[in-house]
């Protein structure tokens, strides 16, 4: 070993190891005084870059945390004002059923619950415009899930709660389909069956021949030939008109008329819209064998000298043309005939009781009448007498020989029976005294879908509860309307859907070797998309094209060839956002651009065969408006599954309350309206209710379902979204917590024993360093010496 004095390597190798000791035991007092194991990112890479990731989600989770307290808060907000509504509408239900009491009330006591409800109705509009949280107003209609483009064909009402917005759209808005595949029906009763009824008299094997045409009356042209329909009396001396029926539509198409199973005859075509241009007419009767006389509607024909009878489609209607032939109002005082001197018709079948008196029992959701019918009752009476108790049993009577409940659903009913008398009652095929039950009948709720989650109907009310569409769809059921006896009503469904001006584009395909196709066909929102334009659109294109595919008016393509080589295929081209509608029973519903084409082939000895529009199956279209309701973040991404967007409806007056329908056709009643017609001088003010006593209640009720529903709905917004989110939260809150912590905290025992260890080194290094810069003075030994 040498000895030196310029370079002392002990020295400085222990200085060396000194200085990195000095340096973790600096380290080691940083993180005992900050508590933190990283400091800065050179203590550990990999650990800051994950410790940060989980301080930017905890930062947003409280956050989150922090949102749904908000919300709760909202939402108590909300329900404190409702709550008052709610207390303010049973004061309003109160003073109506305190007006109904004229008996013991004075006019002045009516004014004076009248102001009272005045009051009130002012008080729920000051309450719905005042309503605030922070500068968001809740309950005015600026919180509320705005709706557009609703296909008000079939839909009379959308109130959504809460929905899951498509934010790919290019509109802005999300679109929801609502399939419905079966309207809510009233309870029913046949009195008077249209198919039984007596269309003709004379002696058994008595013939006539009728003549029938359909023509273009703005032109004067005859569209189809003159066609003789020969008709013979049976052995039972009378003709009905499921006979009559039966004979006409054996040469419809000659004719171009067939008769409907309602007591009508129908043009085939549909009017374009062109005043007159479609018509039928009854160009004679003429009697072949005796003398026989025909009923056309109150006309009674009987000679071949009577005049024709012509029924023409109105102008701008798309519509058939169509003449009654059999009506169950018809009686024998109102009948006339068509030549003077004809002979008498003798009306059978219209009268309601037969064979004696009988006494029957009607029972409806409201309650149960008796009504005592002579011998000989006419329909007309008997309706009339049916109409007058309407407001005391719920049911009431149509012009087409029928009983109805006054609601929808599978809760209304219709019962009748016959408690006693001789004769007997046309209703349900003959009811006597010793009839062992009453006829009983059953309303059905609607059945449907909104873009495909399943929808829980009560009458024509459905509510939908799915991740992505919550509320409540009230349907624009066509029975709401005064009753119109035609079954073609699927000439006006919509077979695309989507918004106005949206297009698709289609082809449709037989199976012919090579295929034959029709070309591109277009149909447009608003312009040309139901089924009439479709029907219109194939059947051109496939007479030009010599397809061999028709579209017919129930609804189906159906291929002129029959057995298995017969084929149809449609097929959607283009599409500027709609959809074709498909509802065939063997294909999956909609047509789009992702699909392929849907296919029908044909079976040994039939046609091929696709049903394109189900008669009651339909699907109409709403549309959300993105910017609308309220929209909670409740975790730490900006995901639909992390948000919530919810809508309190609009509860001012004129809003709060039932929507307008209209009941009946013989005593047609218009129901529903917003709570401010409860409003002195308005049309259900307290003064109005004898006009129709239920009403009222009706719209109060209606409302107080509203107020309900919206505040449960907001209720269990809180209870099952915003108290499982903050309680989820927190567990995530807790768990990142422990997990940023077992990565950036700093154990302090294990920090301690390595300090007490760096201490000693430091000590030690000290030490050493000590001796080992006494080494040089070595030197001086050897100098001595």
């Amino acid at each position: 070993m040498g000895l030196r004095v310029n370079t002392n390597r002990s020295a400085v190798t222990t200085l060396r190891s000194l200085n990195q000791t000095d340096k973790r035991q600096v380290t080691t007092f940083e993180r005992l005084s900050t508590g933190l194991r990283i400091n800065r990112a050179s203590d550990d890479p990999s650990g800051l870059v994950i410790s940060e990731i989980l301080r930017g989600q905890l930062g947003s989770l409280q956050q989150a945390v922090e949102n749904s307290t908000n919300a709760a808060n909202l939402v108590s907000t909300s329900e404190a004002a409702l709550t008052e509504v709610s207390s303010l509408l049973v004061g309003i239900r109160e003073s109506v059923i305190f007006a109904l009491n004229t008996g013991s009330s004075s006019p002045d006591q009516i004014a004076a619950e009248q102001d009272s409800v005045d009051q009130a109705i002012a008080a729920i509009k000051r309450i719905a415009d005042s309503t605030k949280f922070g500068t968001t107003r809740l309950l005015n209609g600026n919180s509320e899930l705005t709706t557009t483009d609703v296909d008000q064909v079939g839909l009379l009402r959308v109130v959504p709660h809460a929905v899951q917005l498509d934010y790919t759209s290019a509109t802005g808005n999300t679109r929801f389909d609502t399939g419905v595949t079966r309207y809510a029906t009233q309870a029913e009763h046949t009195v008077i069956d249209p198919l039984a009824q007596t269309v003709a008299t004379g002696a058994v094997g008595d013939s006539f021949v009728l003549t029938l045409r359909r023509t273009d009356t703005s032109t004067g042209a005859a569209v189809n030939t003159d066609t003789a329909v020969t008709m013979t009396i049976g052995a039972t001396g009378v003709f009905t008109y499921r006979e009559f029926m039966d004979a006409v539509n054996q040469t419809s198409a000659g004719s171009g008329v067939f008769a409907g199973p309602d007591g009508r005859l129908y043009s085939q075509e549909v009017s374009s819209g062109t005043a007159g241009d479609e018509a039928i007419s009854v160009l004679s009767f003429t009697p072949t064998v005796g003398a026989p006389v025909l009923l056309i509607g109150q006309t009674v024909l009987d000679n071949a000298g009577d005049a024709a009878i012509t029924q023409t489609v109105a102008a701008t209607t798309r519509a058939r043309a169509s003449l009654t032939v059999m009506d169950p109002m018809i009686e024998a005082s109102s009948l006339t005939s068509a030549a003077p001197g004809a002979a008498a018709f003798a009306v059978f079948g219209r009268q309601v009781v037969t064979g004696g008196d009988v006494t029957i029992r009607i029972r409806g959701n409201l309650g149960v009448e008796e009504l005592r019918l002579s011998n000989g009752t006419t329909y007309t009476q008997f309706a009339s007498a049916v109409n007058l108790l309407r407001g005391n049993t719920g049911v009431y009577a149509s012009n087409n020989g029928k009983l109805y409940s006054d609601e929808f659903g599978s809760d209304q009913t219709v019962q009748v029976q016959v408690i006693e008398g001789t004769g007997t009652y046309s209703g349900t095929g003959g009811l006597t005294v010793d009839s062992p039950s009453p006829a009983v009948s059953f309303g059905t709720d609607a059945k449907g879908t909104v873009s495909g989650a399943q929808a829980f109907a009560r009458g024509n009310r459905m509510n939908v509860v799915s991740t992505f569409f919550n509320g409540e769809i009230e349907l624009n059921n066509p029975g709401y309307a005064a009753r119109q006896a035609t079954p073609f009503n699927q000439l006006s469904q919509r077979v695309i859907t989507g918004t106005t001006g949206q297009s698709v584009t289609f082809e449709v395909t037989n199976g012919a070797v090579p295929p034959v196709t029709t070309g591109p066909l277009t149909m447009t929102v608003g312009t040309n998309d139901t089924w009439l334009d479709f029907m219109n659109l194939v059947n051109t294109a496939s007479l030009a094209a010599n397809l061999g595919v028709i579209a017919t008016d129930d609804g189906r393509l159906l291929s002129t060839a029959f057995g298995t080589g017969a084929r149809i295929d449609v097929e959607v081209t283009a599409s500027t956002g709609s959809d074709l509608i498909l509802v065939d029973e063997e294909t999956n519903g909609l047509q789009s651009l992702a699909e392929a084409a849907t296919t029908s082939l044909g079976t040994p000895g039939n046609r091929a065969e696709m049903r394109v529009l189900d008669p009651e199956a339909q699907i109409f279209s709403f549309s959300v408006v993105n910017k609308s309701g309220l929209l909670f973040q409740f975790g730490s991404e900006a995901q639909p599954n992390e948000q919530r967007l919810i809508g309190i409806p609009n509860l001012t007056p004129t809003f709060l309350g039932a929507p307008v329908i209209t009941l009946g056709d013989l005593s047609q009643v218009t129901r529903g309206g917003g709570i401010n017609t409860l409003l002195s001088g308005a049309e259900n003010d307290l003064f109005n209710l004898q006009i129709d006593p239920a009403n009222a209640l009706r719209i109060v009720d209606a409302a107080i379902e509203v107020v309900t529903g919206t505040r449960s709905f907001l209720g269990s917004f809180v209870k099952d979204t915003v108290e499982p989110n903050v309680r989820s939260v927190e567990v995530a809150i807790e768990n990142l917590k422990a997990s940023e912590s077992d990565i950036r905290d700093l154990d302090f025992a294990n920090e301690i024993s390595i300090l007490s260890k760096q201490q000693i080194l430091f000590q030690s290094g000290i030490s050493v360093l000590a001796q080992a810069n006494s080494i040089p003075q070595s030197v001086l030994q050897l100098l001595r010496q």
